[in-house]
């Protein structure tokens, strides 16, 4: 995979792009809400449902010209949400969750953490104080998926075998 990932364009995936709808991203917000436990309620959780549409309009509307990438297309999604804020509550983890499923249902694969991409999220949704703005995001999600995954599959092969040389010195 190595530097190809991040440059699939409509055209490189035979323009088969899925991607969420707007119940899909109102299910996850439900979903993350339901998980945290912050009391809200299912009708209560969408302050602006007009602007998770044009979130996907947007994202959709993108794919015309072969620069438009799939990390193009994820970093719109997310800043679209994590920015403008759709929902009552759990706009970060909807807007990161939403496109990093985009990238996954999509073919491109990413290795984060969970503390990274809060970190991110929450400099996303301060951006006026922070001054993170879109193309900083597009260059994580760009580094987030420019994996060596020779590299990687070599250091869990590394891993397990200091596991079973540590697991062989136990038992002895």
């Amino acid at each position: 995979m190595g530097g190809e990932g991040p440059r699939r364009s409509m055209e490189a995936t035979g323009g088969s792009i899925e991607y969420p709808t707007v119940e899909d991203i109102i299910d996850l917000n439900r979903t993350l809400i339901e998980v945290s436990g912050s009391g809200l309620q299912s009708p209560d959780l969408i302050r602006d449902r007009g602007t998770i549409d044009w979130a996907i309009n947007d994202v959709q509307g993108l794919g015309y010209d072969p620069c438009d990438t799939l990390i193009d297309k994820a970093t719109l999604l997310a800043w679209r949400i994590v920015a403008r804020h759709p929902f009552k509550d759990g706009n970060k983890r909807t807007g990161m969750g939403v496109a990093l499923a985009f990238l996954r249902t999509n073919g491109l694969g990413y290795v984060v953490t969970d503390g990274e991409i809060e970190r991110i999220a929450k400099l996303c949704a301060d951006c006026a104080n922070t001054g993170y703005t879109e193309a900083k995001l597009k260059a994580w999600f760009t580094r987030i998926t420019n994996i060596d995954w020779q590299a990687y599959w070599e250091a869990i092969q590394e891993e397990r075998m200091e596991r079973d040389e540590t697991d062989d010195y136990d038992e002895a």
